[in-house]
């Protein structure tokens, strides 16, 4: 079984941290762009999703990667660890943030597409049917990719605390 250093694997998720933060003020400044309009679409439905998304990338794409660090830190410092398996880490740390990124992304886009429409007055169910319904499954196959990457990484933390410390 090919390891990969549970602390490189921690600063990983620390750069992740980092890098999320820069992009969720990224984010933020357009509201107060005014020819973006966002404070006005976020009032309405479905602009309301990039309220969702927003919030969503703050907890699972910051806390998140902040939470995966400090927990192999913890395994590291109290249980002497010092290997997770590699492949299973390599494919945690990508589906996560594929799914992170292609989730939320898609739900921004489905609040301001949705959002303007609604605000020009466009009929709801073409908004629902014909502007944001096709986004849907690409949506679900995104929080899918998430929680495989989790399932994952939740496998990897069992089996490096349970494999003896000769083992690896």
């Amino acid at each position: 079984m090919s390891g990969l250093s549970i602390s490189r694997l921690s600063r990983f998720f620390v750069y992740a941290t980092i890098f999320n933060l820069i992009v969720a003020v990224a984010i933020t400044t357009p509201v107060i762009v005014p020819e973006f309009t966002f404070p006005i679409i976020l009032t309405v439905w479905p602009g309301t999703w990039m309220f969702i998304a927003y919030f969503a990338f703050l907890i699972v794409g910051v806390l998140g990667s902040l939470g995966w660090s400090v927990l192999l830190n913890v395994i590291e410092d109290r249980f002497h660890r010092n290997k997770v398996n590699r492949y299973m880490a390599e494919a945690h740390f990508a589906l996560t943030y594929v799914g992170v990124y292609g989730a939320t992304t898609l739900m921004f886009r489905i609040g301001y597409v949705g959002g303007n429409a609604i605000l020009s007055e466009v009929g709801k169910g073409v908004v629902t049917q014909g502007l944001i319904g096709w986004m849907v499954v690409p949506l679900g196959i995104f929080l899918y990719l998430y929680i495989i990457g989790t399932v994952l990484g939740i496998a990897n933390v069992i089996l490096t605390l349970a494999r003896t410390e000769s083992g690896m």
